[in-house]
């Protein structure tokens, strides 16, 4: 997703959704987690402080524990959603009218119907964690070794595939390589 549209998105959801909508965008967009991993989160996995914070994944794919480190963005939004819930402890950090969100069906409904409202296609889970990885490398170019550990990626190869460049990209840095 372009930095645009990824920014449309993100003021839409911001605009029009509720706290929880808000926290657990701004937890798969902002730190790169995959659905499964943020549906599984307790309250206990998190450490939000004042100035930097993290989560603890106990079970990413093939059974990895990870902590990743939490923006001032995503701190934000899970603060003000812990505000406004009575949760603690081992409690389910993502709860709902009918109790803990467990179904990843629910957030790509969730995504979707945010993607109509900004007028962006192709929105899923796993484009926000593409798009996760894509920015941090532009931040920081060339650094896949710690994008994987944040990943939770045990082979750069992987990691590599998340950053596969698109046409554009590839054409820009032709023109700037130009003898």
């Amino acid at each position: 997703m372009d930095k645009r549209d990824f920014r449309r998105l993100r003021r839409t959801v911001h605009g029009k959704g509720s706290l929880r909508d808000v926290a657990l965008f701004e937890v798969m967009a902002g730190a790169g987690l995959r659905v499964t991993e943020a549906l599984r989160l307790r309250v206990s996995d998190l450490t939000i402080g004042a100035r930097s914070g993290s989560v603890v994944v106990r079970k990413g794919k093939g059974n990895v524990y990870r902590e990743v480190p939490l923006t001032k963005e995503v701190r934000q939004a899970l603060r003000e959603y812990l505000a406004a819930h009575d949760l603690d402890g081992d409690d389910p950090l993502w709860v709902g009218q009918r109790g803990a969100l467990t179904d990843r069906s629910v957030v790509n409904r969730m995504l979707a119907k945010y993607a109509r409202l900004a007028g962006v296609d192709g929105v899923t889970p796993h484009v926000l964690r593409h798009s996760f990885a894509t920015a941090y490398l532009r931040r920081n170019p060339g650094d896949i070794r710690h994008l994987a550990a944040i990943l939770g990626h045990a082979d750069l190869k992987t990691t590599m595939v998340y950053t596969e460049p698109d046409l554009d990209e590839l054409a820009r840095r032709m023109e700037e390589a130009e003898i």
